[in-house]
C-alpha cells in the first residue's frame, strides 16, 4: 500500500461502506457526561461511565436493554478508565490510585490492591486481558511510579483472579532508563485466534527520543508478557496506538499524524496526516479505535462533531456526523468489536437533562 499522503482524493470513494445507528443510550442525570475519552469499552455489550455519576452503565448491544451497575468508588465517580470483556470488567481511577475488579453477572466487587507506593496514580488506564469462566487476567497502569533510580517513569501490573482472589503475575516497565516517562499512559489490548492476546503500551511523556512510540507484548492466559516489538513514533511521545488481527495504527507524537504498521512485517505501510482526511489538526489522532481493517477517528475539534472511518485495505472513507448538531463532544470516546461502534457524545443534552451525555452504537460495514 502506497504512502496515503500521494493518492488523490477524488480517488477516495466510501460508498462501499455501510452504517446505520441501532441505538442511542442516554445518560442517567445532568452533567453525567456519559461517554467522555477513556470511558468507553465494548465487547458484545457497552460499559461507559462519567465523570461525575457514581454508577457504571451497561448496554446490551443486542436488546439494548440499559442496567445501571453498583457503585464502584467510595468517591463521586464510578471510574476513569473502563475495561470490559465477556461479563468481567475493571475500572480505574487514578486520582485516588484504585482499581476494582467487577462482573455483570454478580455481585463481584473486588478492590485490586496496588502494588507499588502511595501516589503512584495506580488506576490510570486498565486492560481487560483473559477471561475463562470464574477467571480472568487484566492490567492496571500506574504512571508515577517510581523504578530504581528512575522516578516517576511508570509500570503496568498484570493481575489473574482466581475466581476468589486476586494476585499479581507480571511487573512491566519500558527499557528506557529515565524518569519521568509516565510509562502506560495509554493501553489497548487486542485478542487474537484462542488465546493469543496482545497489549500496545505507551509513554505519556518524552525525557528522550527513544520514548516515542508502541511497545507490544503477548500476555499468557497465566498473565505473563513476552515483549514483541517496539513501533517507532516520530520523536515524541505517541498518545494512542491501537491494533487489529493486520495492523497496528499510532499517534505519531507531537503531530497531526496517524502511522499504519503491518503487524507481522512491523513495516510502516502508512502516514495519514489530518489534512489528507479533511480532519480538523487540533487533537488528531487522539481517540481512534480499529477493527477489522477499518479505523475509527474522533474529529470533534473547531466545531466539526463527527466520526471519520477509513477503511485500510481500500483506502476508502465515510463521515458519521454527529446526531445533534449542538453536541461538541461528538467522537470523544470511541471503541470498536468487530463491525459494532459506540461514539461518546459527553456533552450531549437529552430528555430535559444537561450534559447527561450519549453513547451512540453504530453497525459499521465495508
Amino acid at each position: 500500500m502506497p504512502p496515503l499522503i500521494n493518492i488523490p482524493r477524488k480517488y477516495r470513494d466510501p460508498s462501499t461502506f455501510s452504517i446505520n445507528l441501532l441505538h442511542s443510550f442516554d445518560g442517567y442525570a445532568s452533567s453525567d457526561r456519559l461517554g467522555l475519552i477513556g470511558a468507553l469499552s465494548l465487547d458484545g455489550g457497552v460499559l461507559a461511565a462519567s465523570p461525575t455519576s457514581r454508577y457504571g452503565q451497561l448496554y446490551d448491544t443486542s436488546t439494548f436493554q440499559q442496567t445501571k451497575l453498583g457503585t464502584y468508588e467510595v468517591t463521586s465517580s464510578f471510574a476513569k478508565s473502563v475495561s470490559i470483556k465477556d461479563d468481567f470488567f475493571v475500572t480505574g481511577f487514578r486520582q485516588f490510585g484504585t482499581a476494582r475488579l467487577g462482573r455483570v453477572s454478580s455481585t463481584l466487587n473486588v478492590l485490586v490492591p496496588n502494588p507499588g507506593t502511595t501516589g503512584n496514580l495506580f488506576g490510570t488506564h486498565v486492560n481487560m486481558i483473559h477471561v475463562d469462566g470464574d477467571s480472568c487476567v487484566f492490567a492496571v497502569s500506574a504512571i508515577y511510579q517510581d523504578v530504581g533510580a528512575n522516578t516517576r517513569k511508570g509500570v503496568i501490573y498484570i493481575f489473574r483472579y482466581n475466581g476468589s482472589s486476586v494476585s499479581l503475575i507480571t511487573t512491566l516497565s519500558s527499557p528506557v532508563n529515565t524518569s519521568n516517562q509516565y510509562w502506560g499512559s495509554m493501553s489497548s489490548f487486542y485478542q487474537g485466534v484462542g488465546a493469543d492476546a496482545y497489549m500496545l503500551v505507551t509513554a505519556g511523556n518524552y525525557p528522550s527520543a527513544d520514548m516515542s512510540g508502541a511497545w507490544m507484548y503477548s500476555v499468557s492466559t497465566a498473565g505473563y508478557a513476552s515483549f514483541i516489538y517496539k513501533f517507532p513514533g516520530n520523536g515524541f511521545y505517541s498518545k494512542r496506538a491501537v491494533r487489529d488481527a493486520n495492523y497496528v495504527v499510532l499517534h505519531a507524537g507531537n503531530t497531526d499524524n496517524l502511522y499504519v504498521y503491518d503487524v507481522v512485517s512491523h513495516s510502516l505501510l502508512a502516514d495519514i496526516p489530518a489534512s489528507f482526511l479533511g480532519a480538523a489538526s487540533t487533537n488528531y489522532g487522539l481517540n481512534i479505535a480499529l477493527s477489522n481493517g477499518k479505523l475509527a477517528i474522533g474529529d470533534y475539534a473547531n466545531g466539526h462533531r463527527q466520526v471519520i472511518l477509513y477503511n485500510i485495505p481500500t483506502q476508502e472513507i465515510a463521515f458519521i456526523p454527529s446526531p445533534s448538531p449542538t453536541a461538541g463532544g461528538f467522537g470523544y470516546g470511541l471503541a470498536m468489536d468487530g463491525n459494532y461502534l459506540a461514539v461518546g457524545s459527553y456533552d450531549e443534552d437529552t430528555n430535559g437533562l444537561t450534559d447527561n451525555g450519549r453513547v451512540h452504537l453504530y453497525s459499521i460495514a465495508a
